[in-house]
């Protein structure tokens, strides 16, 4: 959705977003399992510090890509296409 050229993306781009995927499900999935307070085979420390490092991971990449891409939207330089819809962007990054 919010990709507007998507011929542009090389392959590192997919495993990066493959990575920061991964990492937002665990994190998910950890913080899922810390709520309900089932008994889980997994240890208490070890969801909590999934839960902790997924979540840094998202704060991490969102925290220098929004001001990056509100900048692009701003200043517009004609050398740079942006190949992702920035409204769409600065939403998820805000969000993330």
């Amino acid at each position: 959705m919010g990709i507007a050229h998507r011929d542009e993306r090389p392959a590192s781009w997919h495993v990066l977003v493959g990575v920061s995927a991964c990492w937002a499900l665990a994190a998910a999935a950890a913080v899922l399992a810390l709520v309900r307070r089932r008994s889980t085979w997994l240890p208490y420390p070890f969801l909590l510090a999934l839960a902790w490092l997924g979540s840094g991971s998202m704060v991490a990449w969102s925290g220098w890509r929004l001001p990056a891409t509100v900048y692009l939207a701003l200043a517009r330089p004609s050398d740079v296409s942006h190949p992702e819809n920035v409204a769409v962007a600065v939403a998820l990054y805000v969000t993330a």
